[in-house]
């Protein structure tokens, strides 16, 4: 059943969801759309949505992980990959383009492995920036720079789930001081990922304060409207983090809601924990198994409290009720099975 375009009007309208900065799509290989976000574009820096299939089911089913959700990454970088060296030019950077892995949960994108097969080599990097118990401070406890281009303008790309920016900076500033040891400076930057509008603005302002000449940023499915938590990523609904109800709505194109809007609960982290979404990940030293339950119970969790709390709001539709259902249902499932 597809929701009514006049409920999708009215979820606009209440969640704020910001469709107008948004341009025409254009297609980029099969079933992948590119959105040009107009609002979030300025001299030196270019915002654009990526829309298909697997942007999707990553954003809207919580219960995808472990090894499908490495499928389903794979096979949306190789698409996306090819869009990404297109629109950058990075046919130009070759023996130049830096891969950044921000560790652990970065390389779950899989566009290191995209990128080397449509350019042949390029350069990774590591780095494991770790916030402190107070979360007010990060620390980088792991890094390895050894393959950074020496006296080169470069073209640095990173995959990496962006809510406050904070993380990001701290990299991009490390990186920063590293390539300037050898002789080199970061020319452009590409960020892919999920990106929220906070997280963003900050980089973007970030960038510019270290002198790179581009930016790009290329979110899946919307850039996000972050919640009061400073975590939560979401595309519409209310503000789980809070206790009044407080509308939260993304920056995305009206053709990608209608898709999305049929399989996504409302206020849901869309990325969700990136990293115990994966079923192993690389600290810099080993590969350490991760326990998938902690993700599909935490998700399972919040959808039943969106489910409890908002289920007697007038905006909640009984598709909203079908929605939640259906998730609880398939992450039991999965929590069953692990």
């Amino acid at each position: 059943m597809r929701i009514p375009e006049k409920d999708i009007d009215e979820m606009v309208s209440i969640f704020k969801i910001k469709i107008d900065g948004v341009n025409e799509g254009f297609s980029m290989g099969k079933e992948l759309k590119v959105y040009p976000v107009k609002s979030l574009s300025s001299p030196g820096v270019e915002s654009y949505i990526f829309d298909a299939p697997e942007a999707r089911g990553l954003a809207c089913f919580p219960h995808i992980v472990g090894d499908t959700f490495i499928a389903l990454n794979r096979k949306l970088s190789k698409k996306t990959a090819k869009a990404i060296i297109n629109i950058a030019g990075l046919e130009e950077w070759i023996g130049y383009v830096v891969h950044v892995h921000v560790l652990r949960a970065g390389s779950g994108y899989m566009m290191s492995e995209a990128l080397k097969h449509e350019l042949g080599r390029i350069a990774d990097i590591y780095i494991r920036p770790l916030y402190l118990k107070n979360r007010k401070k990060i620390e980088i406890t792991y890094a390895d720079f050894s393959q950074i281009p020496r006296g080169a303008g470069l073209a640095v790309i990173i995959p990496d789930t962006v809510a406050t920016g904070f993380t990001l900076t701290k990299v991009l500033h490390r990186l920063a001081e590293e390539a300037h040891k050898v002789g080199s400076w970061i020319d452009t930057l590409i960020v892919y990922g999920f990106i929220a509008d906070y997280g963003l603005e900050r980089v973007s302002k970030e960038a510019k304060k270290l002198n790179i000449s581009f930016t790009y940023f290329f979110a899946l499915e919307d850039v996000a409207a972050l919640a009061g938590n400073f975590y939560d990523m979401v595309l519409y609904g209310p503000d789980v983090s809070q206790e009044s109800f407080k509308p939260l709505g993304a920056i995305t194109h009206y053709n990608i809601l209608k898709e999305c809007i049929n399989y996504y609960v409302p206020g849901l982290d869309q990325p969700g924990d990136w990293s115990n979404r994966q079923p192993k990940l690389f600290n810099g030293e080993t590969w350490e198994k991760v326990n998938l339950l902690k993700h599909l119970t935490k998700s399972r969790k919040t959808v039943e409290v969106i489910l409890k709390r908002y289920s007697t709001y007038p905006w909640f539709k009984r598709w909203h009720k079908r929605i939640c259902k259906a998730q609880i249902k398939a992450l039991k499932a999965l929590e069953e099975r692990f």
